[in-house]
């Protein structure tokens, strides 16, 4: 899989910029045993249930959001 690349974090509390949440809603959706958020560019409920959902995999305390070179990407 290709790096993923943001310039704003992404999520709960995030900037979520339209670029960067597509970018992240569409890497969320190529997992398969994930909550699938629709790719609309909106960070709402959905696509942070889906970051915190997959952070819970490697997480103790997930954070349901992504930051630029952060460990969620």
């Amino acid at each position: 899989m290709e790096p993923l690349f943001i310039r704003n974090s992404v999520g709960f509390s995030g900037r979520n910029d339209s670029d960067d949440v597509r970018v992240v809603q569409q890497a969320l959706t190529r997992i398969p045993t994930n909550p699938t958020p629709v790719v609309d560019g909106i960070c709402g409920t959905q696509t942070i249930a889906a970051i915190s959902a997959y952070q819970s995999r490697f997480m103790n305390a997930p954070d349901g959001r992504v930051d630029p070179n952060g460990r969620t990407l």
